[in-house]
């Protein structure tokens, strides 16, 4: 009996950087990749994008990607864009994972609800910029996908 595929974004923000990858599971296969650098740039940030099934590729140098939801919005047109995509609409995802930093009380796995962020924000002063990073991150990538919905 062959499991049911599903499409799990993957994202990791760093304090002016952001990474993604989709992943086709089970199969552990990578459907795309992407990655954003100096966030906050209005003139020197790079984006690149990169379909692994077809191998076509966005690179963008020398642009303005003011903060985490400019890069999450290029990335999200790359993956539903006609030329580039590997997916027809966010409603393919069925799950986005975010590597955090440290929260308080949670040492493991968790879904990211109100009570983990605010750990999160609890703990901010162990990991500031990175925590503000993710914190900004995540909450662009939920306001994405509910859009996109």
């Amino acid at each position: 009996m062959s499991k049911k595929s599903m499409k799990i974004l993957v994202c990791n923000a760093g304090s002016t950087s952001l990474k993604f990858k989709l992943f086709d599971m089970p199969c552990e296969h990578v459907m795309a990749t992407g990655n954003v650098e100096r966030v906050g740039s209005s003139d020197d940030a790079v984006f690149r994008y990169e379909n692994m099934l077809t191998n076509a590729q966005v690179n963008l140098k020398h642009c303005s990607i003011l903060d985490y939801k400019a890069g999450i919005g290029l990335f999200t047109d790359c993956l539903t864009s006609d030329e580039n995509g590997v997916i027809q609409s966010f409603e393919e995802i069925e799950r986005v994972g975010f590597k955090t930093v440290i929260c308080r009380t949670c040492f493991s796995t968790h879904e990211l609800t109100e009570e983990i962020i605010q750990g999160m924000r609890d703990w901010e002063i162990l990991a500031p910029v990175h925590t503000r990073a993710y914190i900004e991150s995540i909450n662009a990538m939920k306001n994405a996908l509910m859009s996109s919905m």
